[in-house]
């Protein structure tokens, strides 16, 4: 099973660019194999441009079905599907309403982790997956009912695991811009990446700390895993450590962040707070 890639993200956002001025999803278009990120912002782009009917193929909306896409979207599942217990594998799509959906949905994540690391090296994973959602709750666009949304799925055959947070809200461009000291840097540098540093945040110092994503990249770039960062028409990724800037077609008004990971490799949290610098042990420890 392989990761997820930018041409296939591009692919993706150019059918719900599409969707969204003809005002109905081509579902015959949709790749076979949907994952979280597929899921997730179909299910905003619907909710977003007033869409009522999704036209999937049999076997993808048996799937989608039972992943809670209707409903994210707000609309009526086209019919009921059995639901096993899959809590050690999947977390179907969740909307990030208020900070008890953030810890609830961090929970089931940490229990889907200690299903595949049994020894603990699963570290502390949980608060990055926190700190993502809170981002995502913060900045998401709720006035009509917009709330982002999350969704986790593992293939233990395929060995890997993926978890994809999305919204709709101000994008990370507009979000970094809030910080004075950041405003000549995004006149030449990509915001998905510089999102993705230690220390840098549109309000750091107010509530927020900067280090969300910067800890979830080097977690997945331990795994060598991969780090997808979406926002406007920016694109970030980080695969097995090693990083590149990207351009998108269709512009994703919001922000996604896709993990994906090796289910056969830690996910350990303790030598990247480690590697930081060493000025900052004192108050990042206090965090913990």
């Amino acid at each position: 099973m392989q990761f997820i890639n930018p041409h296939s993200v591009n692919y993706w956002l150019s059918i719900l660019k599409r969707m969204s001025t003809s005002g109905q999803f081509d579902g015959e278009k949709a790749p076979d194999f949907l994952r979280p990120f597929h899921l997730v912002t179909l299910a905003l782009a619907i909710k977003k441009h007033g869409i009522d009917v999704i036209d999937l193929p049999g076997q993808i909306q048996s799937y989608a079905t039972r992943m809670h896409l209707w409903e994210a979207a707000g609309l009526e599942p086209p019919y009921q599907v059995n639901e096993n217990d899959r809590r050690f594998s999947l977390i179907p799509v969740r909307s990030i309403e208020d900070v008890k959906d953030i810890d609830e949905v961090s929970k089931a994540f940490e229990v889907i982790a200690a299903h595949h690391y049994e020894d603990g090296c699963s570290n502390d994973f949980g608060t990055v997956i926190s700190e993502l959602l809170d981002n995502c709750y913060r900045h998401a666009e709720r006035s009509e009912d917009l709330f982002g949304l999350a969704c986790v799925q593992t293939w233990e055959g395929g060995n890997k695991g993926q978890l994809c947070i999305a919204d709709t809200g101000i994008g990370i461009r507009c979000a970094l811009g809030q910080n004075e000291d950041l405003l000549e840097r995004l006149n030449y540098d990509n915001a998905c990446q510089m999102a993705t540093e230690f220390g840098v945040s549109g309000k750091l110092g107010k509530g927020h700390s900067g280090y969300g994503l910067a800890l979830a990249k080097g977690v997945i770039d331990l795994n060598c895993g991969k780090l997808l960062v979406i926002s406007g028409d920016e694109g970030f990724e980080s695969c097995a450590g090693v990083s590149r800037t990207f351009g998108l077609k269709s512009r994703w008004d919001g922000t996604v962040v896709i993990l994906e990971w090796n289910l056969d490799q830690p996910l350990d949290s303790l030598p990247v707070y480690e590697s930081w610098p060493s000025e900052e042990d004192d108050e990042y420890d206090d965090m913990f």
